[in-house]
């Protein structure tokens, strides 16, 4: 999908002024379509610390950089972001976590979810550079043993 290159990949930023691009099933197939956003009182506390952004892409590959918490309410929104960029193409994903400060149990499902599809589609998932209190959360749950971990 040409929007995820086109447009900045932040929580707060995604489509035009006043609305935000949301994920629809339609026919068993998902799309993109505009909704609006959340008034800033309406939006979960870890909404507000938590953006991505596109570093890099191409050739199949493509950098994300993941920031602030990962939790029940900001996982949907990173789930979103990754598998669109698997769909239109991008079957390496480096997701860049330095910045991110914690995440959970959804988020963890998340990751794991997008390597399964990364791999099925002939990728990989690398994680690059998380803190020491994020590298026990992957540790602890075993993700570290099935996915590729790089420090920069």
């Amino acid at each position: 999908m040409s929007f995820l290159r086109s447009s900045p990949l932040t929580q707060s930023g995604c489509g035009a002024e006043g609305t935000t691009m949301g994920i629809v099933a339609d026919n068993g197939r998902d799309s993109f379509v505009p909704v609006t956003s959340p008034e800033p009182d309406q939006i979960h506390p870890g909404a507000q610390d938590f953006s991505t952004r596109l570093v890099a892409s191409g050739d199949g590959a493509a950098e994300v950089l993941v920031m602030g918490e990962v939790d029940v309410a900001t996982a949907p929104q990173m789930r979103d972001i990754l598998y669109s960029l698997l769909a239109d193409g991008h079957h390496t994903l480096t997701i860049d976590l330095a910045p991110m400060t914690f995440i959970d149990s959804t988020g963890l499902g998340v990751l794991v979810g997008v390597l399964k599809r990364a791999r099925e589609a002939g990728g990989n998932v690398i994680l690059k550079s998380p803190r020491r209190s994020v590298r026990k959360v992957l540790e602890i749950s075993g993700l570290s043993k099935i996915v590729d971990i790089v420090d920069d």
